[in-house]
């Protein structure tokens, strides 16, 4: 009675009112239409577990915690392999779920509010079971720093896509659901492999070929470092084939060397998602359609790129560009209510205010934002049950 199809689960979405509806109907309008079909954009919110103990990523703070305790358990001397063996099996548990009655119950830990300045600052935090917040990874494993020498900066980030790849096994149920519906494509700020992952199962139950070509199709990925071979394949050009649908600008656990996470590499992979929002825009529609799910819009590249290519401007008044915006995310429910312009002390930043003039009813000659405040699970389920009905 805890899933999305449960009576209190779709009663609870459905109170949301004529807003959750009509999104629904919007993007199943689109989807229906394979010219005006959307562009979905999946950040880390669309690779979350469903529940404790189900497939997915755990939070991007215990994530770090846990690449923290494998950095200590090495010395100088001991490098972590930059491999792995065998298949990753690891539960995405964390020591944020706390048994109880047999069941398990989220625990949101305290934080403290200073983070850490450096890797072994951290590192030595979560020896002593202080929870020391780590703040973003590109600030963490910054090389401006005295204390992150090179060397720590690789085995610390080794560790890292150590712990990521324990999590990248099987997939979540809302990935499987996402990956059903006939998007243009999908651009991903993630580096797990489970949209690809639940695009296969639907490729392996297909009844016909026809089927299952699309299905496969949707399993393929473009994760490429160098910017030439990126647009390329981006963009075949006449009678090069379909490109990837799936697109993946920062990396893939694919190729465990591919992921970006310092802060010279994520500037770097700006232009990669420029190529691919551009080359799903095919060319300069008119009318385009953006569904943002998990993404919160606190990567500046993302965010930047999207006002460079006209969906909205940095003070969150429409672009350049018509058609409609989707924001399916918890952090939409600011947008969704009349509050101050700063959230927790920070000012807004152009996405949340452009969002926020849903209730404006904005000229038809411009970008039309859609905040829907919800988890991608809830998202994903009454999308594909409006899409199939």
């Amino acid at each position: 009675g805890r899933g999305p199809e449960s009576d209190k689960a779709a009663g609870s979405r459905q109170s949301r009112g004529t807003l959750w509806k009509d999104g629904m109907l919007l993007l199943k309008e689109r989807l229906s239409d394979e010219r005006r079909s959307p562009i979905l954009l999946l950040g880390a919110g669309a690779s979350v577990p469903c529940a404790p103990l189900g497939a997915g990523m755990p939070r991007f703070e215990w994530l770090l915690r846990r690449t923290a305790q494998l950095y200590a358990q090495t010395t100088s001397r001991e490098p972590i392999p930059d491999s792995h063996v065998g298949p990753p099996m690891q539960l995405p548990s964390c020591d944020c779920c706390e048994p109880r009655s047999g069941l398990h119950r989220w625990v949101e830990p305290t934080y403290e509010t200073a983070e850490a300045e450096s890797i072994p600052e951290f590192v030595n935090a979560v020896a002593a079971g202080t929870l020391l917040r780590a703040g973003k990874v590109e600030h963490l494993v910054s090389g401006d720093k005295d204390a992150n020498t090179k060397e720590v900066r690789q085995r610390f980030l080794n560790a890292f896509r150590q712990v990521l790849h324990a999590h990248d096994h099987r997939f979540p149920y809302h990935s499987w659901l996402l990956s059903a519906l006939p998007w243009r494509g999908v651009v991903t700020t993630n580096y797990d492999r489970f949209i690809e992952r639940a695009a296969m199962t639907w490729a392996e139950t297909s009844t016909t070929w026809g089927e299952r070509r699309d299905y496969l199709h949707r399993a393929t990925v473009l994760s490429e470092e160098s910017e030439p071979a990126y647009a390329a394949q981006a963009d075949p050009g006449p009678g090069g084939g379909p490109s990837p649908w799936v697109h993946k600008p920062f990396g893939s656990l694919e190729r465990r060397s591919d992921v970006t996470v310092q802060s010279r590499d994520l500037d770097a992979a700006q232009p990669r998602i420029r190529i691919s929002l551009q080359s799903l825009i095919r060319g300069g529609d008119d009318d385009v359609c953006l569904v943002v799910v998990g993404q919160a819009m606190r990567d500046v590249q993302v965010h930047d790129t999207l006002v460079e290519l006209g969906f909205f401007q940095q003070d969150g008044r429409p672009g350049g560009r018509k058609g409609l915006a989707v924001w399916a995310v918890p952090e939409a429910r600011d947008a969704t209510s009349e509050v101050d312009k700063k959230v927790d002390g920070r000012e807004r930043r152009g996405w949340a205010n452009f969002m926020r003039r849903f209730a404006e009813e904005p000229p038809s000659d411009t970008m039309r934002p859609l905040p829907l405040p919800c988890h991608a699970l809830d998202f994903a389920y009454d999308l594909y049950s409006t899409w199939r009905t």
